[in-house]
């Protein structure tokens, strides 16, 4: 699929899983691992290309695990800012060529139903950021239009993207999500047990 009809993916997994004590992206997930569930949720059917975003501690292993077509490219600095794993991530998509979709690997209750809503929704809204909601609480993945994709790369350091969303504020639509787990991540061990299937 073209790049300008389908999203282009970015699955962000090069944190250092402090507060966990071990990588998330190569975690135990039913039959599989956490990063292997999350990608399957992003289907060919409106995914132009899928790239994750890995450590050098955690490349390896989690690479093993993952479908042929997704693409990798490894952060080479564990400390670094979420954000810098975004722009490695856009810098392999090519640029500003499509929408870009982005998503945490440790938001693990998203759902290829709605990627596919998210994805109908910026069919109709082509200029709009879109990202889910539950109640009060906004969720991932996030859409970015490509016409504000390069804005990312401008975005101070400690501001994180949703200064984005604040900046375009009148251009963000959230859509009502049912299940509240979306709003969870997996931080520690105890949120690990509590939600692995």
């Amino acid at each position: 699929m073209p790049l300008e009809d389908g999203f282009g993916v970015i699955i962000l997994a090069a944190g250092a899983g402090s507060r966990l004590g071990r990588d998330k992206a190569t975690l135990p997930w039913g039959a599989s691992t956490l990063i292997r569930h999350v990608i399957e949720q992003f289907p060919p059917a409106c995914i132009a290309r899928r790239v994750v975003v890995l450590s050098l501690r955690n490349h390896k292993a989690a690479r093993e695990n993952l479908p042929r077509d997704v693409e990798i490219v490894v952060n080479p600095d564990p400390k670094s800012e979420m954000l810098a794993s975004v722009r490695l991530g856009i810098e392999l998509l090519g640029g500003i060529s499509g929408p870009i979709c982005i998503h945490p690997v440790d938001v693990f209750a998203v759902t290829s139903e709605l990627v596919m809503m998210l994805h109908e929704a910026w069919r109709a809204e082509p200029k709009r950021i879109h990202l889910p909601r539950v109640g009060n609480k906004g969720g991932h993945p996030l859409i970015v239009p490509p016409f504000l994709v390069s804005e990312i790369g401008r975005i101070p350091s400690g501001c994180g993207l949703n200064s984005l969303i604040r900046e375009h504020k009148q251009s963000v639509i959230r859509h009502e999500w049912h299940d509240e787990r979306l709003v969870a991540d997996i931080d520690t061990m105890n949120d690990y047990f509590r939600y692995r299937p």
